[in-house]
């Protein structure tokens, strides 16, 4: 193989002439930094970049209840997640099939329940029992959000603080909806204001959402 050559070198125009911003750009297009994640394990939120974990807290340095954040964007279709296992809320083992459309398994998924979600066996009622009993689905739906810490607003010019990936899942969802009627009565954008997220004390594993503040201008 030759040799990439680094030093400056003088281009021959007849290359020079050949030379396309836009086509070069192939090489790099659509790949970006690693995707950010909150994870809510045990009921305490953590931050993970690069694989390592940042454990939120607060003042006094404890692991904090709530996660302070600006809601960016939410995916407006709900996303789908089956485990050929036992699941746990707060685990942050990969499914084993998964949908970003709630329409169809995502392409990479290598354990395929069913070409189509809608027709799933794993999305009937029933293809799992619930810890009470109950019956559910054994391929739960989630919400995908897009989120900044509310300590990171002033670092948004920064290309490496991409927003963070938070997964609602399906037990939170109703808690999320009631959240986002609330503000649309009230006429505000989700995305203007900073929402907290913490966990409902009377239930297993269920997210609660409040809005706190308004994003400041800047």
């Amino acid at each position: 193989m030759s040799q990439v050559v680094h030093s400056p070198i003088q281009v021959p125009d007849y290359i020079r002439r050949l030379f396309n911003p836009e086509v070069n750009k192939a090489l790099s297009e659509g790949i970006g930094l690693p995707m950010r994640v909150v994870s809510a394990r045990g009921k305490v939120f953590r931050l993970i970049e690069r694989g390592i974990e940042t454990i939120v807290t607060g003042p006094d340095g404890r692991p904090s209840p709530v996660f302070d954040c600006v809601i960016i964007r939410a995916n407006p279709t709900l996303s789908r997640n089956f485990y050929l296992g036992n699941y746990k809320e707060g685990d942050d083992n990969p499914p084993d099939c998964w949908s970003l459309d709630n329409i169809k398994p995502d392409e990479t998924v290598k354990a395929k329940q069913h070409p189509v979600c809608a027709t799933c066996p794993q999305n009937a009622w029933g293809s799992k029992q619930s810890d009470n009993g109950s019956r559910a689905k054994a391929c739960s739906e989630q919400r995908r959000l897009a989120v900044v810490p509310i300590w990171e607003l002033d670092q948004l010019d920064d290309p490496s603080k991409t927003p963070y990936l938070l997964r609602v899942p399906p037990g939170s969802l109703q808690a999320l909806k009631i959240f986002g009627e609330m503000i649309e009565r009230a006429g505000l954008p989700y995305n203007a204001i900073s929402t907290r997220i913490a966990f409902d004390v009377n239930a297993v594993f269920q997210m609660t959402f409040e809005p706190v503040d308004f994003v400041p201008e800047k």
